[in-house]
């Protein structure tokens, strides 16, 4: 009987045989090394690498159709050899999950050591908008705001222009070091922020220098003793103000990628230093408009372009971004917060109206 020893290690959901055959010649077979470099692909992701190492020449073949998408860069290799395999795609703008099949083996040993995988790439892209969503150019508000943005091949943000009344509020433009990982956001035109960031795209957790800082936290105590799960997008300025808001969800895991997720209850919050200007205690309720349709989280524009965080606006923090566009929101203390919107035939936002008592504000969206 040969002697055969297979092992594997994945992250893709791959599968190993072995068998045995009936003679006495003794041999390895098998894969101690195969994993993908990245859990998940996002929607707007072009390439992987998988990990290979084989006890024997190994070679690649496609298990199913459908999944043309994802090409590798080769398909086979030698023996007892480290290989990264570049496994390049398109962008999915198909609106729903995909996946591509492939089959993995020993060409010496076929029956004995083999793996099935699947490459998957989401719905959705890094930012939670989904693959096929239109990317937003322009927002004009009836209150005299003017948002203008513009992005890169992969539907990043480059440019991000805010103004009111011909004022500018905000006038940001975003570079990639794709190399290096890094994203550097230059503020009109001097200041820069700086963040690591994976395939998403997104800060990991911050973005920001020693002046000003854009943060995901986790409210570590509340998680600790709660069933529920909360958490703050925070924005500190060096002079000490601050803004941010605090979200509670039921679990964390609805935060997963191309996860459906609607915050229960939204607390905004500004000061300066430990002086507390303003606090809104906010319980919404939703719409069946789904806000991925759009490059842009609609949600963000509920208390004006002066209170809106532009990071937030653009999603470059996920978790923040609420699935569905908000109907009605109830503050404490304070008349409700009434959404009305108008779609377009691919389900992205036309014109948003958000009110409050006697007073409203059109945001009509160009693509």
């Amino acid at each position: 009987m040969k002697t055969i020893k297979t092992l594997l290690s994945l992250v893709l959901g791959a599968s190993a045989m072995m068998g045995c055959l009936n003679n006495t010649d003794n041999y390895q077979a098998g894969f101690p090394l195969l994993a993908t470099k990245y859990t998940y692909r996002y929607a707007n992701n072009t390439r992987d690498t998988l990990l290979i190492m084989s006890y024997g020449r190994w070679s690649l073949e496609r298990t199913s159709s459908g999944g043309e998408w994802c090409v590798p860069a080769i398909m086979q290799g030698n023996a007892n050899t480290d290989y990264r395999v570049c496994f390049n795609f398109s962008q999915n703008s198909t609106g729903y999950q995909r996946s591509a099949s492939f089959q993995i083996k020993d060409v010496e040993h076929a029956n004995d050591a083999y793996a099935n995988f699947s490459i998957t790439q989401l719905a959705t892209r890094g930012d939670g908008s989904l693959g096929n969503a239109p990317l937003v150019k322009k927002i004009a508000g009836t209150d005299g705001s003017l948002i203008e943005i513009s992005y890169d091949e992969v539907c990043r943000p480059l440019t991000f222009k805010l103004s009111k009344n011909n004022t500018i509020l905000n006038n940001l433009v975003f570079g990639y070091d794709d190399t290096q990982d890094i994203m550097t956001v230059t503020i009109n035109g001097g200041r820069q922020l700086k963040a690591s960031y994976a395939n998403d795209y997104q800060p990991i957790e911050s973005l920001g220098d020693d002046g000003e800082k854009i943060a995901y936290r986790e409210q570590d105590y509340f998680n600790l003793t709660h069933s529920h799960y909360a958490f703050n997008i925070e924005h500190r300025l060096g002079n000490g103000t601050y803004s941010g808001y605090s979200y509670l969800l039921e679990s964390a895991s609805q935060l997963l990628p191309d996860k459906l997720h609607n915050a229960d209850s939204l607390r905004y919050t500004s000061g300066k230093d430990k002086e507390v200007t303003e606090t809104l205690a906010m319980k919404p309720t939703y719409s069946q408009n789904d806000n991925r349709c759009q490059s842009v989280d609609v949600n963000q524009l509920l208390l004006g372009v002066e209170r809106c965080n532009p990071y937030m606006l653009l999603s470059l923090f996920r978790a923040a971004r609420n699935t569905s566009i908000f109907d009605v929101v109830k503050v404490t203390g304070k008349p409700d917060i009434r959404f009305t919107t108008t779609l377009n035939g691919d389900k992205s936002v036309s014109e948003l109206t958000v009110a409050q008592d006697n007073e409203s504000i059109t945001y009509t969206f160009t693509y």
